[in-house]
């Protein structure tokens, strides 16, 4: 149970990671054209 928990925290943490991360590139991608 304790482990399921931590590897479903990890891959929300991931997720938000990879969403900031895509949010980013694009926001950087807008202001460079």
């Amino acid at each position: 149970m304790a482990s399921l928990r931590s590897r479903q925290s990890h891959g929300t943490r991931d997720t938000i990671y990879f969403y900031i991360g895509v949010w980013i590139f694009h926001d950087t991608e807008k202001n460079i054209v």
